[in-house]
């Protein structure tokens, strides 16, 4: 039998934004001993983990997604970086995006899409973030929250926000995700 493939909803990012964060990304490998290192091309800003995904329930999502086209085209800020977790082992490293009342309502209109589409609304606030690493693999690290500050202003793009996308994760594979479906926001190309 074979499994049910899991999916998101994100915000794709364009190349010059992922060169940017894989540099940044260059400098924290040599200094923080993450298991997991989000691989260039993967660089995404997550809207909602929808896990396993069966045919008929994507069919259903795709149709209530639908209403996104509505939403303008906006633009977002990516600046500084971040840790979840403990300060000295923290679990994920990421690049800091910037709340806004767009994304905020983008985000509102996905959750009611995908909660009328028969998914699970999400309980915790919506964080918005790249990750850049995650599963710290080592022994506690005291500097962990000063190389984090030190490179805080280090990352700092704007990124205009004119479709979302639905991705395939491919778990076994670099990179591991695959756009599957794109949805334009209203006169986005």
């Amino acid at each position: 039998m074979q499994s049910t493939a899991h999916y998101f909803i994100a915000l794709p990012l364009p190349s010059n934004v992922k060169d940017m964060l894989a540099d940044q990304q260059a400098y924290f490998k040599k200094q923080m001993p993450y298991k997991q290192w989000t691989y260039r091309e993967d660089f995404h800003i997550t809207v909602k983990f929808l896990g396993a995904v069966s045919q008929e329930k994507m069919k259903l999502l795709l149709a209530e997604l639908e209403v996104i086209k509505q939403s303008d085209p906006f633009s977002i800020t990516i600046k500084g970086t971040g840790t979840f977790g403990k300060e000295e082992q923290p679990r994920v490293l990421w690049a800091r995006v910037e709340t806004s009342e767009s994304l905020e309502n983008l985000y509102q209109n996905v959750e009611v899409a995908v909660e009328q589409a028969g998914f699970t609304k999400e309980s915790r606030p919506f964080r918005p973030h790249i990750t850049l690493g995650k599963k710290w693999a080592g022994p506690p690290l005291s500097t962990v929250q000063q190389l984090v500050t030190s490179y805080h202003t280090a990352i700092h793009a704007h990124v205009h926000v004119q479709e979302i996308v639905i991705y395939k994760i491919h778990p076994a594979k670099q990179p591991k995700y695959e756009v599957m479906h794109r949805f334009n926001l209203n006169g986005g190309v």
